[in-house]
């Protein structure tokens, strides 16, 4: 205020450019180091918080536990002025772990497809840790080779990996026997076929399913082909899978009728039911017998293609043939034995008495036209007459068929005496 004055000289130094330093990356759970920036030569480091104004001692190590994007600061101060510059960023990525999805488990010589998050690494994303129990592809298509466990690890783009265990089960020991000892049936003769070696059993003829699979271990057909193939699909209790080495069967036709029965016939005694069958060898027979077409009987002798019945049953017979052994049963024939009674049919006749006072007489004679279904017979309950007989007389006329079934009529027979007497006159008398 005295109005007197000085002078200083002031110098105003430069501020330091901001430090070089580069992003990072990290893997979620990796290891981190302290973080690092390059300073000017005279020049310290002065690091910062995520905040960028609450200084730090030292260079701050990331945390790696989180997945996500953290940065910090980091600025540079000349030795010589204390002056310190701008701050350069250092951001921090911590990426997330990747994951792996799919089954854990594959059978021997199958396949499972794994599933890696985010995008798969592009040189060798996936990885086994033995490929003599299991390989994987670079698409994540893992095949079990042998039993065991195997790691199976996958690396996504950012380098971050994961690993997997992996089981592969063995597959089952799928056997297959027929109840026929040598595969060798008739057609639609009844057959059981037996898997063993795991939980759950499918057939198949000819690689067509016989039904769902089912813990059921057999199955029974009568409907198999000749030359069909079975097999059965044995899987166990891991879900594996085999399928076993295949049945072939021969089925041999069975002989055929060219001849059959029918269905009910009215015989008459003495009348044959005929059949005739074909077949690769010499064809047998066997007849049967039944009262109720039920209960059966073989019959005696009874072994040609005919047979005579003496009775009304219900009659088949069995065709062998003697090359397979096959058998076919003829249709079953309901036998009525005949029941209808003949006709007598008689006529009135005249008859004269000979010169011995006597006379006779046939069916012939008597009958008029008697007739039956079958055959029959005719008989005559009076066939001689005489001087005592002259006049009318009833005779009775009876016809018999072979089952003997019979019917009479009566006629009349007079008998006549047409022959004058003869009278011999003694010889000349003198009295």
């Amino acid at each position: 205020d005295n109005g007197c004055s000085t002078t200083e000289s002031i110098t105003v130094n430069a501020l330091p450019a901001a430090p070089t330093a580069s992003n990072i990356d990290y893997c979620q759970d990796e290891t981190a180091t302290a973080l690092s920036a390059t300073a000017l030569t005279g020049h310290t480091l002065v690091w910062y918080d995520t905040d960028a104004t609450t200084a730090l001692t030292s260079a701050p190590t990331p945390t790696t536990t989180t997945a996500g994007t953290t940065t910090y600061y980091v600025a540079q101060s000349n030795d010589n002025t204390g002056c310190e510059g701008a701050q350069a960023s250092i951001t921090v990525t911590v990426n997330p772990t990747p994951t792996i999805s799919g089954s854990t488990s594959v059978c021997v010589d199958a396949t499972t497809t794994l599933t890696g998050s985010g995008n798969p690494a592009t040189t060798s994303p996936w990885a086994s840790s033995d490929d003599d129990i299991a390989t994987v592809s670079s698409l994540g298509l893992v095949t079990g080779v042998a039993a065991g466990t195997v790691t199976i690890t996958y690396t996504d783009d950012n380098g971050c990996s994961t690993t997997e265990s992996i089981t592969v089960n063995a597959l089952p020991a799928a056997t297959i026997t027929s109840s026929n000892a040598n595969n060798i049936i008739c057609l639609g003769e009844s057959v059981i076929f037996t898997a063993t070696g795991g939980s759950t059993y499918e057939f198949f003829v000819n690689g067509s399913s016989q039904g769902s699979a089912s813990s059921t271990a057999t199955f029974t057909s009568t409907t198999l082909s000749d030359n069909d193939v079975v097999t059965v699909e044995v899987t166990n209790s891991n879900g594996c899978s085999v399928t076993s080495s295949g049945i072939t069967m021969t089925v041999n036709a069975l002989p055929s009728f060219t001849t059959d029965l029918s269905g009910a016939e009215t015989l008459c005694s003495g009348s044959s039911l005929s059949v005739i069958a074909s077949g690769t060898g010499t064809i047998s027979y066997q007849w049967y017998e039944s009262s109720d077409n039920s209960s059966w009987s073989a019959i005696t002798s009874a072994t040609s293609s005919s047979y005579a019945p003496t009775s009304s049953q219900y009659y088949k017979v069995v065709a062998t043939d003697g090359t397979t052994n096959c058998t076919t049963t003829s249709t079953v024939v309901d036998v009525t034995m005949d029941n209808i009674d003949p006709v007598a049919v008689a006529q009135d006749i005249t008859v004269a008495l000979d010169a011995s006072g006597a006379a006779s007489i046939t069916t012939a004679d008597i009958d008029n036209g008697s007739s039956d279904n079958c055959s029959l017979t005719l008989a005559l309950d009076i066939t001689s007459f005489d001087c005592d007989d002259l006049g009318a007389n009833t005779v009775t006329l009876t016809a018999t068929d072979g089952s003997n079934n019979t019917h009479s009529a009566t006629a009349t027979v007079t008998v006549v005496d047409n022959i004058d007497p003869t009278i011999t006159a003694p010889a000349a008398v003198t009295v």
